[in-house]
Formats: structure tokens, C-alpha cells, sequence
């Protein structure tokens, strides 16, 4: 007899008996059949429990199961159950899809957004994190500036499930935030370009142009690090088993345990910048600026390889509930946009479009792609033109969010922009966006 109650954005409380007396543990995760779930307990021996699960992402929807044991430490597993978190506030604006419903601009004249950043939404979803060459900003979902933060050169933020953001900088630092914009705690390390990833306990993945990747704990103490050798701008990712997913430009994709020892590493022919994605078969893709899209499989055997036309692929991919893996390669304002087959490689379509960054997936398989001619375009599955938001501009453009009520939010020069669609919020895909979700986790 399981009960879930008291759902918020944040949280929720579950209930359940036994027909006798027991201890309880319940395991959730954001993902089904989660093996690195997250687990708290009940000592208590009772025959009615209650937990609250805290530190929730709004809107998402959560698995969960109950391990019981009784007094003669016989356990009873019950089957994986699910509840969805509420969803964030929506954004009241006569805007239709692909028009501006507001523009934030940065408060130094002239300072663009970071191209290789992307936005961060907080776990209600009423927050979104920016980042310039000098400030992070905390902005509402209406527009206006909460706070910023004075850090250089960082890489795109990361948000936890308690509110902390978590980003790396040029000034050799790793820096947690509390909500409010005050500093938590700073970790000393290499030049940071890449985004963190968290695990689902808490640890913080990233690597520096010191050649070393690191694991850190969520109260700033270092858990391990690994030494590369060359410079790790690839923003690193968490797959379901653990094994954390990140290249360097040593020309390498790197599969590490936990424990920080390496499973396997994959060679392709120059540098990997790009972030990894995984499909819902466990299949890691990934760029490289040898020119190919690769699909590696979990043991570190190729899958396949597909080149682009011309030029190198620095960006990241997505992968649609379908399968199908979108990426832009090629050379500056010379770009491709391609779908590929993610079994096979196979090109379905391509597109010359100036795609810059990553795309993002819509609810309703919108596909968001950022344009370094000054556009955001939105295009259907078939590569076909949905709408394009204008901006009579050239300049950096940042990776998209979708927000649950299909506000996009991105970068492009000094400002940042949200731009209604008919989406509601990402796509249930195994990858709809950089770093897989809105909070940038890379999980």
C-alpha cells in the first residue's frame, strides 16, 4: 500500500505499510531502473512509514521503489512506481510561437554572452542562469536581473537539486553558489572551459587545461582526480551505470568508473570537444575535429562513424525520441545541421544552415536551432521550417533551453532572449538538449 502526497515543485512525500514490522528504504532517480539511484531510510521499525523525498527538479518525473526488511532480515523489493513534480510557472504573454515575449541585456556595454555557455534553469524552473566573459547572471522568468556574479571565462552553469550552481572559470576555480548568489565554497584547480555534470549523489564532474579531470564532493572536498595530459574542454556527462563520459584533446572519448579509474578510452583522429550524448540503448555519440560524428558502444567498441562534409565538429549531439542523433558540424558560418539514423549513421537530412551549438528538443518535436547569422530556427523532424525568430545582428549565440512552458531561452550577443513556442518544456527523449536537461546536469 503506497501512497505519494504532498507534491510540490520540489518535493514529495511517500507512505506505505508493511503487514508487519520492518526498516524501509526508498531508491528514486529521474531515470527508470536507475542502478545509481539515490536512497534514504526509515530505521525506525514500524508497520507505517513516511518519507519525504526533497531537492527535486520541477516537473520532471521521478521512479521510485521500496526496500523493506523485516526482523529475521527477509527483504521485500516493491515494484518501481512514478510521480511527476509540479511544473514551474508559466510565463503570462500575448507572444505566439516564435516571438519575443522579453530580452535581458547584460549590464557591461558591449559584452556578449559566452557561445560555448548555455542557459540554466533553477529546480522551479523561475530562475535562468546566463553567463557573460565577466558575470554569471541570475535572471526571472520575467526579465529582470535577481543578481549577478563577477567570474571570467566560465563555461555554462550547472544547477543542482538543492539550488546550487556549480561553475568553472578561467581564474582556475571551481565555484558553488548558493541560490541568492553568494559563494558557498571555491575548489582550486586548472582553467575551466567545459560545464560540470552531477551524479545523483551529489558529485561534481568536470576537467581543466591542466590535463586533469576531477571529482568533487557537493561540499567543495576533492574525492579523487585523474590525470589526462592535455587540455579536457569537453564538458563531461554521467551515464545511468556511473561511468562518466568526457573528451580531451588528445583526440580521446574517456569512460571512467566512480571511482575514478579509467574503463576505456576511444581514439579518433583530433581533438574532441564536443560533449557526449547517450541514446536509450546506452550508445555514446560524439564529435571530433577530425571532421566524423562517432557512436561508441558501452564497452568502447565503435559503433559507427559518419563525416560531415566539410570542416570539424565541435558541437554536441541530441538524440530524439526517435532515435535520431541531430548535430552541426562544419566550418565557421559554413555550417550543417544533420540527422542521422542513430543505428546505422546514416545522413536522413542535412541542412546548410550557420548552425552554432547545440540544438534542443521541444515536447512536440520541435527541434531549436541557434544560428550564427541571428536567428533561432525551429524546424520539424523532417528538417522542415517551422519559424525563425530574427535578429538583425552577427554574433556569439548560446546553446537553447526550453522552459516547461515552451519559453526558449538563448543567448546571442549581449542579450539573452525568451522566445515562445508551442513546446511544453524538452522533449521525453533520451537526450533533448546540451547536457541532457535544463539545469545542465549532464545526466
Amino acid at each position: 500500500n503506497i501512497r505519494v502526497g504532498n507534491i510540490t515543485q520540489t518535493s514529495a512525500t511517500i507512505s506505505w505499510t508493511t503487514n508487519e514490522l520492518a526498516s524501509s528504504s526508498l531508491s528514486y532517480s529521474d531515470k527508470t531502473n536507475d542502478t545509481s539511484a539515490m536512497t534514504i531510510s526509515d530505521q525506525s521499525v514500524e508497520t507505517a512509514h513516511t518519507l519525504k523525498i526533497p531537492n527535486l527538479f520541477a516537473g520532471v518525473t521521478y521512479y521510485f521503489y521500496i526496500t523493506a526488511t523485516d526482523k529475521n532480515q527477509n527483504t521485500f523489493r516493491s515494484a518501481e512506481q512514478d510521480f511527476q513534480t509540479s511544473p514551474p510557472p508559466s510565463i503570462v504573454s500575448d507572444a505566439k510561437a516564435g516571438q519575443k515575449k522579453w530580452n535581458f541585456k547584460t549590464a557591461v556595454a558591449g559584452e556578449w554572452l559566452l557561445s560555448r555557455s548555455a542557459a540554466a534553469l533553477n529546480p522551479s524552473g523561475d530562475t535562468i542562469y546566463t553567463n557573460s566573459r565577466h558575470r554569471l547572471y541570475a535572471i526571472s522568468y520575467t526579465g529582470t536581473l535577481v543578481w549577478s556574479y563577477n567570474v571570467n571565462d566560465a563555461g555554462a552553469p550547472t544547477v543542482s537539486a538543492d539550488g546550487t550552481i556549480y561553475i568553472g572559470s578561467s581564474d582556475n576555480k571551481l565555484i558553488a553558489l548558493k541560490p541568492d548568489g553568494d559563494e558557498k565554497w571555491s575548489y582550486q584547480a586548472g582553467p575551466i572551459t567545459g560545464s560540470p555534470a552531477l551524479a545523483m549523489d551529489g558529485t561534481v564532474y568536470f576537467g581543466d587545461r591542466f590535463g586533469f579531470f576531477y571529482a568533487i564532493n557537493p561540499d567543495g572536498q576533492e574525492k579523487w582526480r585523474l590525470k589526462i595530459g592535455d587540455f579536457v574542454d569537453s564538458s563531461p556527462i554521467v551515464a545511468a551505470d556511473g561511468t562518466i563520459y568526457f573528451g580531451s584533446r588528445d583526440g580521446k572519448l574517456y569512460a571512467a568508473r566512480p571511482d575514478g579509474t579509467v574503463k576505456w578510452t576511444f581514439k579518433t583522429g583530433d581533438e574532441v570537444y564536443s560533449s557526449p550524448a547517450i541514446g536509450a540503448d546506452r550508445t555514446i555519440y560524439f564529435g571530433s575535429y577530425d571532421g566524423k560524428i562517432y557512436a561508441v558502444n558501452p564497452d568502447g567498441t565503435e559503433k559507427w562513424r559518419q563525416a560531415v562534409l566539410e570542416g570539424s565538429v565541435i558541437n554536441s549531439p541530441v538524440v530524439g525520441g526517435d532515435g535520431t542523433v541531430y548535430i552541426a558540424g562544419g566550418i565557421a558560418r559554413r555550417t550543417n545541421l544533420y540527422a542521422l539514423n542513430g543505428a546505422t549513421g546514416a545522413v536522413k537530412w542535412s541542412s546548410a544552415t550557420d548552425a552554432d551549438g547545440t540544438p534542443a528538443i521541444g515536447s512536440d518535436g520541435t527541434i531549436f536551432v541557434p544560428l550564427s547569422t541571428g536567428s533561432l530556427w525551429a524546424l520539424n523532424s523532417a528538417g522542415q521550417t517551422i519559424w525563425k525568430f530574427d535578429i538583425p545582428d552577427t554574433a556569439d549565440v548560446t546553446q537553447p533551453a526550453v522552459g516547461y512552458d515552451g519559453t526558449v531561452y538563448f543567448g546571442y550577443g549581449s542579450y539573452l532572449y525568451a522566445v515562445a513556442s508551442k513546446s511544453a518544456g524538452l522533449a521525453n527523449s533520451p537526450w533533448p538538449k546540451f547536457q541532457k536537461n535544463n539545469q545542465n546536469t549532464g545526466r
